[in-house]
């Protein structure tokens, strides 16, 4: 693998790290493997092209990401198939479905659909009901099939039964999705990938990943599992929600978001990683970082330093473990729309999430938090996220 400008590939990286680097909590597991010979792809718009497992298929590795933006910034979709994304992903639920009405206009005026890798998504979860969801999808999209249909956001691992075979390889036979998969960020998303890499009928599935993810033993295991099994993964989430900014990213004349996203790439079990573009600068950065797909080390170390700086910042939606503690009140969904609002810019969609909550699960006034804060694997101080929270989302 050649060395890009003050780039090192993963060998080389691992080589010149010294002792304190192996020894990191942070240092990524996929940096420790050997070196593998891939065959390099690039589409031409000069984006690198991964093959998604077992499928064959040959996408950008660069997604993009359709929730929220793509109605009301619709140059940016077009933007970034010219600079070589043909993985486009969205969902039914995405902007009450404007998102696949707007990806549908393009689709309209361009006769480069066969180009393209269409995703979408629905959150009902029943297989009798998963081809009238999908019909309206098309409809939306104005297109008669999708590349995928996945699951949105599932958290049950028993639901990939038989039934769910059943309904998937009918939709496929009828040539309205060519395949099928599913996507978690979900507490229960690490056994929905076990379970997702043993039933032999998931194409694709994407996961929250990102760098404070990479010594996660169980996650990882999963991941292998997955990459065995040959399905298809594309990361998404991969800049670890929006904390305060490092000051060393900007001093260093670096984006967190653009660093990361090289990071989640840098493991060569990830397709695609899915980013959600707000605006023209950062689908010319994100464009360009997935081009290089390289980090210096500098690089490495400086996002080391911030994980380790903002881990007390970032909720993982583990809510099982502070939940207990917690009296029913919805830590993670909150906190979680608190990030949709403050990193994604989504504003009128986070206020409406959190309006739509039952007033049990955000009464947060007069609450005690304190076993759950002892309870946060991160040290999260609870109360003063949440009261940060309301003041924003209310």
């Amino acid at each position: 693998m050649a060395r890009k400008k003050d780039g090192l590939t993963r060998r080389e990286f691992l080589a010149t790290a010294g002792a304190a680097a192996v020894g990191s909590t942070f240092l990524p597991r996929f940096l420790m493997a050997e070196e593998e010979a891939v065959e390099a792809m690039i589409n031409a718009g000069g984006m690198p092209l991964s093959k998604l497992g077992k499928t064959g298929e040959k996408v950008s590795a660069l997604g993009f990401g359709g929730g929220g933006t793509v109605a009301k910034a619709p140059r940016l979709l077009p933007s970034a198939i010219q600079k070589g994304v043909t993985y486009i992903d969205t969902a039914e639920g995405y902007d009450n479905g404007n998102s696949e009405r707007e990806i549908g206009k393009y689709l309209a005026t361009v006769d480069t659909r066969k180009d393209l890798f269409i995703v979408t998504k629905t959150g009902d979860h029943d297989p009798a009901k998963l081809e009238e969801h999908l019909d309206g999808s098309l409809e939306r999209l104005q297109t008669d099939y999708v590349d995928v249909l996945y699951l949105h956001n599932l958290g049950d691992p028993e639901r990939l039964d038989g039934e769910m075979m059943a309904a998937a390889e009918a939709l496929k036979k009828s040539g309205k999705t060519r395949l099928f998969g599913l996507s978690s960020h979900h507490e229960q998303m690490i056994p929905v990938l076990g379970k997702a890499a043993e039933v032999g009928f998931i194409d694709m599935l994407m996961m929250k990943y990102n760098f404070r993810d990479y010594g996660d033993a169980d996650l990882n295991a999963a991941l292998d599992k997955c990459h065995e099994a040959e399905v298809g993964l594309v990361a998404m989430k991969t800049g670890a929600g929006a904390v305060p900014d490092f000051a060393e990213f900007e001093k260093e004349g670096l984006s967190k978001q653009v660093v990361s996203l090289k990071a989640t790439l840098a493991d060569p079990r990830i397709a695609v990683v899915v980013s959600k573009m707000a605006n023209m600068e950062q689908v010319t950065q994100n464009s360009t970082a997935a081009k290089e797909q390289k980090l210096s080390r500098a690089e490495w170390e400086l996002l080391e330093r911030y994980a380790q700086a903002t881990n007390h910042l970032y909720c993982r939606g583990c809510q099982s473990v502070c939940g207990p503690a917690c009296g029913g009140i919805a830590v993670a969904d909150i906190l979680r729309y608190k990030m949709y609002h403050d990193g994604y810019g989504e504003v009128a969609e986070a206020r409406e999430l959190y309006a739509a909550l039952p007033p049990a699960r955000k009464a947060i006034d007069g609450a005690d938090f304190a076993a759950a804060e002892r309870a946060c694997p991160q040290g999260i101080a609870i109360s003063k996220a949440l009261a940060d929270a309301d003041g924003v989302l209310s």
